[in-house]
């Protein structure tokens, strides 16, 4: 048994990219689990101002240092092409813990 070990919830998000056709949305992206924790779910949230435009979770079994590419299905109106976004990608490791980060993106034409 090894003693002193951390156990680290991290991950990168790469090519992030929110398309619409005008009347849906859906997003891309690739994420890195860069820490120790295998990951367990993902959650996409995206806003326009303090307005949701809706949220997407995926179920995952990320292992530490592997990557996943995550698209999401085309969801519901509210998100135009040229529209300023604000994402929130929520990831949720085993044992519980939660991290999430926040990125501004430009909406773009499908």
């Amino acid at each position: 048994m090894y003693s002193g070990l951390s156990h680290t919830a991290m991950f990168q998000v790469s090519d992030l990219q929110v398309f619409s056709d005008g009347s849906r949305w859906k997003i891309m992206f690739r994420l890195k689990n860069t820490g120790t924790i295998t990951v367990d779910w993902i959650r996409v949230e995206v806003y326009e101002g303090a307005s949701s435009r809706g949220t997407y979770t995926w179920g995952s079994d990320i292992k530490p240092y592997c990557e996943q590419w995550c698209e999401s299905p085309w969801r519901g109106s509210g998100v135009a092409p040229g529209d300023s976004l604000k994402v929130i990608i929520v990831v949720g490791f085993y044992g519980g813990q939660v991290v999430k980060q926040v990125f501004d993106v430009v909406a773009l034409k499908w």
